[in-house]
């Protein structure tokens, strides 16, 4: 069941998804897919939903409604993604540190190339082409959803290690 959905939503993500590294588990492919679905809502302009995939935090850094933030994207596609959950960086820094995220009951730290078209409507740091995040999805309480708390950009070297 869970493959027919999956390629019900590959079929229809006009190109959202290519490529999920680490997939034997499972759990981790249902984790991501609020990722995904976040992108499919901002290409399909549904704004108010991609927004509400958002962790508190990261909600409360848009405007209250304003949705140029999102408009700003054209396009995003998901190129890769590879779980940095509980892996140690290349100077000792660890990825994920459980104090930073001492409110959250349960996350994931992945480390994504994302394709982006930008429509250059506000100053963005995002720019068009492949751009590199830290995305972590985390469960903020027991019973929520999975949800998008961070998505920061980080350097090309951090996807390889």
């Amino acid at each position: 069941m869970y493959l027919l959905l999956m390629a019900l939503f590959v079929g229809c993500s006009s190109g959202a998804v290519n490529e999920i590294d680490n997939t034997a588990n499972i759990k981790t492919n249902e984790i991501t897919q609020v990722l995904y679905e976040y992108a499919e809502d901002v290409n399909m302009k549904n704004y108010s939903q991609a927004y509400e995939k958002l962790g508190a935090d990261l909600k409360n850094s848009y405007s209250g409604g304003d949705d140029k933030a999102f408009a700003n994207i054209e396009h995003m596609e998901i190129k890769k993604l590879v779980d940095k959950t509980g892996q140690q960086g290349e100077r000792g820094q660890w990825i994920g540190n459980p104090r930073v995220f001492d409110s959250m009951e349960e996350y994931y730290v992945f480390y994504a190339e994302i394709e982006y078209k930008i429509n250059n409507l506000i100053t963005s740091y995002l720019k068009d082409g492949i751009n590199y995040h830290k995305v972590v999805i985390a469960k903020e309480k027991a019973d929520s959803d999975w949800k998008i708390c961070e998505m920061s950009l980080v350097s090309s070297r951090f996807i390889q290690e």
